[in-house]
């Protein structure tokens, strides 16, 4: 009974001195003077100081081969465990405290590039009630008078009046549309690979239209992300991506074109699960 005392005053010490390391370090990190990685390695010395100093003060106290190994197993289960925990909140505290420190970005409103050489059409119009026929009088000597309705089709212009009179006629692209076609999440994904630890969700985006590389895809989540990635569909070859931004405002360079054959697929990992709470854009 003596001895299995002892054994427990012997992990008890070492896991309390252990954390205590531990937590002053742990503070000076979450400070903001390092970074996650300095975090990790203030944790892997904690973590070898304490399995090193259990089996060391048991061989003094019992000079015990078999003390020693289970004061070191039970220090690397308690302090290993113990850590991996911290860690894990920390990860998800500071994902969290990334994404409220983020700023909304600033809407871009800029114009796509039109198609050259876009053939002009007329289309015939389609069948409409008549209409009521507006009677037009021109006084004046040379004047002729047009009586009648006028009707108009897509891509037309109509000229009334006067001399040298000039019209132009803008036939361009409709708008943008990206069609968030299927979101996929963990095993029902199979265009990337998962991560242990992390949510992965792939989303599928089809445009109506042809979208010219370099462009940035722009998607809002309810919950923040931890990192993201793409690639586009039935191409022979991609470029690699570009700057990128995780948290709620996710955005993601693309440098390969997509269209309504070659439609985006944007992969992302997060600790909880997301789902998009607007339209993708495009932004240039």
């Amino acid at each position: 009974m003596r001895k299995a005392l002892e054994l427990i005053g012997v992990v008890l010490g070492s896991a309390i001195f252990s954390l205590i390391v531990t937590l002053v370090l742990s503070g000076i990190s979450s400070s903001g003077v390092v970074g996650v990685e300095l975090t990790h390695a203030f944790f892997w010395m904690a973590f070898i100081l304490a399995a090193l100093t259990a089996p060391i003060a048991s061989w003094f106290i019992w000079k015990s081969f078999t003390s020693s190994v289970i004061s070191l197993l039970a220090t690397a289960i308690v302090m290993g465990g113990g850590l991996w925990c911290l860690d894990f909140w920390l990860a998800s505290k500071k994902i969290e405290q990334d994404a409220a420190n983020q700023p909304p970005p600033s809407p871009v409103h800029k114009s796509l590039p039109l198609p050259q050489n876009v053939p002009i059409t007329k289309t015939p119009p389609s069948p409409r009630p008549p209409k009521p026929k507006a009677g037009i009088e021109q006084h004046g000597t040379g004047n002729n008078a047009v009586e009648g309705g006028i009707a108009t089709g897509p891509c037309s212009n109509v000229q009334i009046g006067g001399q040298g009179n000039t019209a132009t006629t803008n036939c361009g692209p409709p708008p943008l549309v990206l069609d968030v076609a299927s979101v996929k999440s963990g095993s029902e994904g199979s265009d990337f690979t998962e991560r242990p630890g992390f949510l992965k969700t792939e989303i599928t985006i089809v445009p109506n239209q042809q979208v010219t590389a370099p462009f940035t895809i722009a998607l809002e989540f309810d919950n923040p992300i931890s990192d993201i990635g793409h690639t586009v569909k039935n191409v022979g070859a991609q470029m690699g991506g570009g700057p990128f931004r995780r948290g709620i405002h996710a955005r993601e360079t693309v440098l390969t074109s997509i269209g309504p054959e070659h439609p985006l697929v944007v992969v992302v990992f997060s600790l909880l699960p997301v789902k998009l709470v607007a339209a993708p854009r495009v932004e240039y």
